[in-house]
């Protein structure tokens, strides 16, 4: 039995693009834990350990202000998006002495 637009989110009708979503037929679930992608931190973490604002809504003193040395719009956006989900720290750390040494070369 095929769904029908009566069936489709409420969300998807409001913003009229409930036939577009549901004619390309292309769903996968989306689990970050089930493909191995490590931790994702929910609203509540990110609001309690202050990664992306503060308790009074600025950066001052967050995470996102710690480390952020953007120099770019674009840098700065891709920052932001990869903060909430932590990557694998290992190859990271890996590249860390290849840029030293050409950092200074």
């Amino acid at each position: 039995m095929a769904a029908g637009p009566s069936d489709s989110p409420r969300y998807l009708r409001q913003l009229n693009i409930d036939k577009d979503i549901l004619t390309m037929k292309n769903f996968n679930v989306y689990d970050p834990m089930k493909r191995g992608q490590g931790l994702v931190l929910d609203g509540q973490s990110l609001a309690h350990t202050e990664v992306l604002l503060n308790s009074e809504g600025t950066e001052e003193g967050s995470l996102l202000q710690l480390l952020s040395r953007c120099v770019t719009p674009f840098g700065q956006f891709h920052f932001i998006q990869s903060l909430p989900i932590p990557e694998p720290l290992y190859p990271r750390k890996a590249a860390v002495p290849h840029l030293v040494v050409h950092a200074f070369a």
